[in-house]
C-alpha cells in the first residue's frame, strides 16, 4: 500500500468521525431547544396561574369591602382570607337548641341580603325573572373600579373584564362565585336524639335554612344567582345555583375548649364533654352562630 492510499484511508476517517460529531451536536441543539420551548411553555402556565390566582384574591377583597361598607356594623366580622362572614352573638343570637331567629336579628339580616344581591351577581349571573318585566340591573360599576385601581401585587393585572367576559358570551369566565353557604353552628350541648352528634347536626342545618330562607324571602334575586350562565351550552353543565346551606354542628367552634381542644374520637370522652358542659353561658352562647362563607372559583384557561 503506498503512502497516498495511507492517506485516502486516514481521511476518510476523519470525515467520518467530523460527520458523526456534527450529527451528534445537532441532535443536542434538537433536544436543548425542545426542553427549553416545554420549560417556556410550564413557565408560562404558572404564570396564568398566578395571575388568575391574583385577580381573584382582588376582586375577592373588592368584593368583601363592599359588603362591610353596606352592612357598616363593627360586630360582624370579615375574612377575605378564608371568605368567611360571622356575626357576633348579638348580632345574631340562638336560643338554646332553637333554630328560631331572635327578632332583634331581622334588621341586620335584610341588610345583609340586599348587600349579597348588591354584589355577588357582579362575580356570578342572575337568571332572569320570568315574571318580572324589567331586567334586573344591577351595578358593578364599583368592581370594575376597584378593580382597575389595585395595587395589591407588583403586576399589572389589567381589566376585570378580561376575566369575566359578559354575560351572553360563549367563553367562559376564568373567576366566579362558585357558592355562598350558609352555614349554621351549635354549641357543644347534646341536643334531640340519643345518636351521637346526630340532634347537633339537625339543629345547624336547620338553623342554616331558616336563615337562607328569611335572606330569600326578603330579596328574591338570591334564589335566582347562578355560578355562571345556565343558558349557554359550553357553560351549562358547570352552571349552578350559588346560595345553599351547610351544618357544622359543633365542630367548628368559636372558641376552643380549653387546651386539648377537640379529641379525634367523634363520640366524644366524658371529660371533654364535662367541660364541654361547664363552660360559662357565653362562650356556649357563642358557637350558636351562623357565618356566611363566600366560595370563588377559577381556571387559567382565559387568562
Amino acid at each position: 500500500m503506498t503512502d497516498w492510499d495511507n492517506h485516502e484511508e486516514e481521511e476518510s476517517s476523519f470525515i467520518s468521525m467530523t460527520d458523526m460529531m456534527v450529527g451528534l451536536l445537532l441532535i443536542f441543539i434538537i433536544l436543548t431547544t425542545y426542553f427549553a420551548l416545554q420549560a417556556r411553555n410550564v413557565i408560562e402556565a404558572a404564570e396564568r396561574v398566578s395571575k388568575v390566582e391574583q385577580a381573584m384574591a382582588v376582586a375577592r377583597g373588592i368584593l368583601f369591602d363592599r359588603i362591610q361598607d353596606q352592612l357598616d356594623d363593627d360586630r360582624i366580622q370579615f375574612d377575605a382570607a378564608t371568605g368567611t362572614i360571622r356575626f357576633s352573638d348579638d348580632v345574631l343570637r340562638f336560643a338554646t337548641g332553637s333554630d328560631q331567629i331572635p327578632s332583634s336579628s331581622t334588621e341586620v339580616l335584610m341588610l345583609l341580603a340586599d348587600a349579597l344581591a348588591d354584589s355577588v351577581p357582579c362575580l356570578a349571573y342572575v337568571d332572569p325573572s320570568p315574571t318580572s318585566e324589567n331586567s334586573d340591573e344591577i351595578d358593578c360599576d364599583w368592581l370594575h373600579e376597584g378593580f382597575m385601581e389595585q395595587d395589591r401585587f407588583d403586576r399589572d393585572l389589567g381589566r376585570l373584564s378580561d376575566y369575566r367576559p359578559p354575560a351572553n358570551s360563549a367563553l367562559p369566565p376564568s373567576i366566579w362565585i362558585d357558592a355562598v353557604y350558609i352555614e349554621g353552628h351549635t354549641d357543644c350541648e347534646p341536643y334531640g336524639r340519643s345518636e351521637p352528634d346526630f340532634g347537633n347536626w339537625q339543629l345547624g342545618a336547620n338553623r342554616a335554612s331558616r336563615t337562607m330562607l328569611f335572606l330569600a324571602n326578603h330579596n328574591e334575586l338570591l334564589s335566582r344567582i347562578f355560578s355562571k350562565n345556565p343558558d349557554l351550552p359550553g357553560q351549562a353543565r358547570d352552571a349552578q345555583r350559588v346560595f345553599g346551606v351547610a351544618s357544622y354542628a359543633d365542630r367548628r367552634p368559636a372558641h376552643s375548649i380549653g387546651d386539648r381542644g377537640y379529641p379525634d374520637d367523634p363520640r366524644r370522652h366524658a371529660d371533654w364533654l364535662a367541660r364541654c358542659v361547664s363552660q360559662e353561658a357565653s362562650d356556649l352562647e357563642r358557637n350558636r352562630r351562623i357565618d356566611v362563607r363566600i366560595v370563588l372559583g377559577w381556571t387559567a384557561g382565559a387568562a
